[in-house]
């Protein structure tokens, strides 16, 4: 195996698939990031067992192969070579690597490839494809009222319900709820609660650059993300999501209209001193 890439395109790469490394790994091998390069193409994938992330950047190969490296390692030498490009060439025999730029070079030993579980994107399932602005913002708008406390595990997550060329996106922690929903064409009726912690890792994929389409495809157990020849995977929650149209009230006693940025900036500025207790709370009247 031996190939030569751009140090910023690794490195970007590398920043994407960290979020799928675990920082108390079941098994070891699960700690590495496995390498594979061939016809120009570096594909980078790490797992736990629960998420995982494959990303592509363009690569100059010699010889294609794969390899195991401990991710810690890797990103460590990677951000501190001193060159714009790398060069890396793996020794079978030795299961070591040898990481070149310029006038610096690393050797790093190798984990067993057959141990890595590679993987394979889904092929089936229920399949819709979004605009990442539009995806994104459906993430945002609903995520935060999503709730840490694992023992409750829906709650920790959010609802996607696809249904009449409507997607509705809702994240409740018992004490708050938000909804979002926008248009979708062409998809089937879908009802399924996605980890927010996922949700939240993918809008931090370039978030400076130019809207792109992310294609998601479902199964009973599984999720899949692709995006610009990446792709990401994470389990769905199990249950049935809480019948969250029952809490919100068909009349209400009073209604406001307020400016935005002024009800935000005045809620900002009280809640200094709102320590109460967990949920910090404002009186309004």
């Amino acid at each position: 195996m031996k190939f030569t890439c751009s140090k910023k395109a690794m490195t970007d790469a590398l920043r994407l698939v960290i979020k799928a490394v675990s920082a108390k790994p079941d098994t070891p091998i699960l700690s590495g990031i496995y390498l594979e390069t061939k016809d120009n193409k570096l594909t980078m994938q790490t797992t736990d067992n629960k998420i995982g992330f494959v990303c592509h950047i363009d690569a100059t190969t010699e010889e294609p192969g794969n390899a195991v490296i401990t991710f810690r390692y890797l990103q460590d030498v990677i951000n501190k070579l001193p060159g714009e490009n790398v060069s890396f060439t793996y020794d079978t025999a030795m299961n070591t690597a040898k990481i070149t730029s310029d006038n610096s070079q690393f050797t790093l030993l190798s984990m067993a490839t057959n141990d890595f579980p590679v993987i394979t994107p889904l092929s089936e399932g229920t399949t819709f494809t979004l605009n990442s602005t539009d995806f994104f913002n459906l993430i945002r708008k609903t995520s935060f009222a999503s709730s840490n406390d694992e023992n409750h595990m829906l709650f920790t997550g959010c609802n996607i319900n696809i249904a009449d060329g409507e997607l509705t996106m809702v994240a409740t922690n018992s004490h708050r709820l938000a909804i979002k929903k926008a248009k979708i064409e062409n998809a089937e009726t879908l009802n399924i609660t996605i980890p927010a912690k996922v949700l939240n890792d993918l809008t931090q994929i370039q978030a400076e650059s130019e809207p792109f389409d992310i294609t998601v495809t479902c199964t009973e157990n599984k999720i899949g993300f692709s995006f610009f020849g990446n792709y990401m995977f994470s389990g769905i929650i199990k249950g049935e999501f809480p019948d969250y149209k029952r809490a919100v009230p068909k009349s209400f006693a009073t209604k406001v209209d307020i400016n935005a940025d002024d009800f935000r900036n005045a809620i900002e500025r009280v809640s200094l001193i709102s320590r109460t207790n967990e949920y910090n709370t404002v009186k309004m009247s």
